[in-house]
């Protein structure tokens, strides 16, 4: 087995709360992120969209919000007709989320 650095085994968790019954939620991922090791509860479940409200040059957005089941991620898509995006598996958001941000987590180049 190949030695591993630090970085490669760092541990990042996520702790969140159900954006329908505001139950605790905990997603842990590894190597930095880019890998899933686990979600409580098991089932949970990403939503990503955009939310528009009025005017797209002052109310558009992103949102990111995360469910403690599939059925509660429906039951708040009812209620929100506003937003609109995908329902994704734990997998896909840490595939959309790094997309997102991965490009203001980068170190700036050096100026010449």
């Amino acid at each position: 087995m190949a030695a591993r650095t630090k970085t490669e085994l760092r541990t990042v968790s996520i702790g969140s709360v159900c954006g329908t019954c505001r139950a605790p939620m905990a997603v842990t991922t590894s190597r930095q992120g880019t890998a899933l090791d686990g979600a409580t509860p098991a089932e949970t479940v990403v939503y990503v969209g955009i939310q528009y409200r009025e005017q797209a040059a002052t109310s558009l957005r992103r949102v990111i919000r995360f469910f403690c089941s599939p059925e509660h991620l429906e039951n708040r898509r009812d209620d929100n007709a506003n937003i609109e995006g995908y329902a994704l598996s734990l997998e896909e958001g840490l595939r959309a989320g790094r997309a997102i941000f991965a490009p203001f987590l980068t170190q700036p180049s050096v100026e010449r």
